[in-house]
């Protein structure tokens, strides 16, 4: 299955990973980790149904990271 995304980042910076389980995560985390050795950084999309919960939680995890790069099931966005 071809990935729907290209890694951005150089190897040892991180990459957030935006994903629910299934198998989009599980190939871009092959993507990034083992084929780049980039640092992955995996959390779950806010849900919302625990909309005040999840989106705190989440925020925390994006502002803590410093990633280089953003990965969701829909393309990667490169930060500047």
């Amino acid at each position: 299955m071809p990935l729907p995304c290209r890694v951005i980042v150089q190897t040892g910076e991180r990459a957030l990973l935006i994903y629910p389980s299934g198998l989009e995560f599980y190939c871009c985390l092959l993507l990034v980790v083992s084929l780049n050795g980039i640092n992955a950084v995996p959390v779950y999309p806010p849900s919302a149904s625990r909309s005040d919960r999840t989106l705190t939680k989440f925020r925390r995890i994006v502002s803590d990271v410093q990633t280089a790069s953003v990965y969701d099931d829909d393309c990667p966005v490169g930060k500047s």
